[in-house]
């Protein structure tokens, strides 16, 4: 007959929860693929930095999955997110923080464990019964805005769209605006037939009509051409002598008019590829400012409305501002009422 031995150690165990882990790896792969992009398109060290940083922080969430307290009624060992183990007696452990999230103070070491890890109540009520030197400090859960606000998973889900969009805007900025490479080039051989400067949206875009050695007729624009400059001075000489101009274009079958990224007569290049490569850098670095500008108003506007909301009746005009009044609750938990 087996006996259960009096000095049998019973190991249990607190687990981060996976989730925080596969947050981290969509930012960090997010952000370290528009990194590398804001470098190769010369989009500016400040740019870099940012998104840099917050890869970073991608790469942190995802180390949070090494976490682990392993736990006995005699000790516990906590295992931190570079996977260094360290063990603890409970009477090392000086202060304990528990309402939500579990902070633990043990000598000048803070270990912190997320309120949605594994088995975090339990660990929380061993520790608290073991460690008679801690002070212990029981907070009440977080109530999302403090309890102030109904329904405030919609209000979470704004914030998300409201930081999204600069993001997805980043995004279109860096594809939408690529630099060509010479094999995405198609080069049409051909003379000018005609030719004008379209004023219509205030562009002064120089359109141009080619009829190739085919006798197929195609139709070209470009931006790079000004009126009465020499390029164009050139460019009408040239044609008065009946000569052929080579175009390069990106092909696209649905397209009446196609962007001029090369263009040249003999000798002479009138727009080349750089000239049209600057020009995308420079809409990039507009575009990585403006979205930049956005996702900080973005940010603002998350920290102040959370602030807000959070204090609703510190703020009763303000909070107005960011929800409707059929939303706020009063402390005694019901709706307030209209004025």
């Amino acid at each position: 007959m087996k006996h259960k031995s009096k000095n049998k150690i019973h190991y249990r165990a607190v687990i981060n929860s996976r989730a925080i882990a596969v947050i981290g790896l969509v930012c960090a792969l997010i952000f370290s693929v528009v990194t590398i992009v804001a470098a190769i398109n010369n989009a500016g060290v400040f740019a870099c930095i940012v998104f840099g940083i917050f890869a970073m922080l991608g790469i942190m969430l995802i180390l949070t999955v090494n976490q682990r307290v392993d736990y006995t009624d005699k000790d516990f060992t906590y295992r931190d997110m570079l996977r260094i183990t360290h063990r603890y007696e409970y009477s090392q452990v000086k202060k304990i923080r528990y309402g939500g999230n579990l902070i633990v103070t043990v000598g000048k070491k803070l270990i912190l464990i997320d309120e949605n890890a594994f088995n975090i109540d339990g660990f929380a009520k061993e520790l608290i019964q073991h460690s008679e030197n801690a002070e212990v400090i029981s907070l009440e859960k977080a109530k999302l805005f403090r309890g102030n606000i109904r329904n405030p998973g919609e209000f979470i889900f704004i914030d998300i769209i409201v930081v999204a969009v600069p993001v997805f805007l980043l995004f279109i900025a860096l594809f939408v605006n690529h630099d060509i490479t010479p094999d995405e080039i198609t080069i049409c051989t051909g003379r000018i037939t005609e030719y004008h400067f379209d004023r219509s949206d205030n562009s002064d875009r120089f359109v141009i009509t080619v009829s190739d050695r085919s006798g197929e007729k195609r139709t070209f624009t470009t931006g790079s051409i000004e009126d009465n400059s020499q390029k164009y001075k050139d460019i009408e000489i040239n044609i008065a002598k009946s000569r052929e101009f080579e175009i390069g274009y990106i092909y696209n079958e649905n397209e009446e008019e196609a962007d001029i990224c090369l263009f040249s007569c003999g000798n002479t290049q009138y727009v080349s590829l750089d000239d049209v490569n600057s020009v995308n850098i420079e809409n990039r670095k507009t575009s990585f400012i403006l979205s930049g500008v956005f996702f900080a108003f973005a940010i603002l506007y998350v920290v102040t409305s959370t602030y807000i909301m959070s204090n609703a009746d510190r703020y009763p005009k303000l909070v107005k501002l960011f929800v409707k009044e059929d939303h706020i609750i009063r402390k005694d938990g019901n709706k307030r009422k209209r004025s």
